[in-house]
């Protein structure tokens, strides 16, 4: 599933609605409007947690932005094998998931937010 949140934070019931009806294995989110979390950083103290906003059963990378709205996010059901790919970091909002399923190729998620 992919979503522009436009606030996950605060379209929280909404977000858990379509996850309950669709129930994606992997949810990819631009402006999700979330704070504290870069990758391959430690996570600010103010960081706003995973758990205030996601459901247990996933795994959530994100790429906040430092200033009010953007911010990209992968969430994959934690039963699924994924790591964050942290060797391409920059500037951008961009977060790279490696998904590994049993007895197949490795899939990589790359989502990228940018502004035109």
């Amino acid at each position: 599933m992919t979503v522009n949140c436009r606030s996950v934070r605060e379209n929280k019931s909404e977000f858990k609605t379509a996850d309950n009806y669709i129930k994606p294995d992997i949810i990819c989110g631009t402006e999700s409007w979330l704070r504290g979390i870069k990758p391959g950083k430690p996570h600010d103290t103010n960081a706003i947690k995973n758990s205030e906003i996601f459901p247990e059963h996933y795994i959530v990378y994100r790429n906040d932005r430092t200033s009010r709205g953007g911010g990209v996010f992968v969430a994959v059901q934690s039963n699924i094998t994924s790591v964050e790919c942290t060797e391409n970091i920059t500037d951008c909002e961009l977060e790279t998931v490696k998904i590994s399923l049993k007895g197949k190729k490795d899939v990589y998620i790359i989502l990228l937010h940018g502004e035109t």
